[in-house]
């Protein structure tokens, strides 16, 4: 099974104008940069959303089903909005 957890987008979605959701947001976002999170069973993997460069030591592309590559990089101008 594999899921992508776009940072700050599933929180905004459940209860979008929320003072808690924007407080929580900005708070986590404030301790790690914007990314995309990659989860394969139990790895993942935090991809960049300003760089495009894993956030995490010893993680690329390789390591990572091309097909999920592809979705990630043909919807890169739809995640960094």
């Amino acid at each position: 099974m594999l899921a992508l957890d776009l940072t700050g987008t599933t929180v905004a979605k459940a209860n979008p104008g929320s003072t808690v959701t924007n407080a929580r947001q900005r708070a986590f976002n404030s301790f790690e940069p914007p990314h995309v999170t990659i989860y394969l069973k139990m790895q993942k993997w935090r991809l960049s959303l300003r760089s495009g460069e894993f956030l995490d030591a010893g993680a690329k592309w390789s390591l990572i089903d091309e097909r999920v590559r592809k979705q990630i990089v043909g919807n890169w101008k739809k995640l960094i909005v």
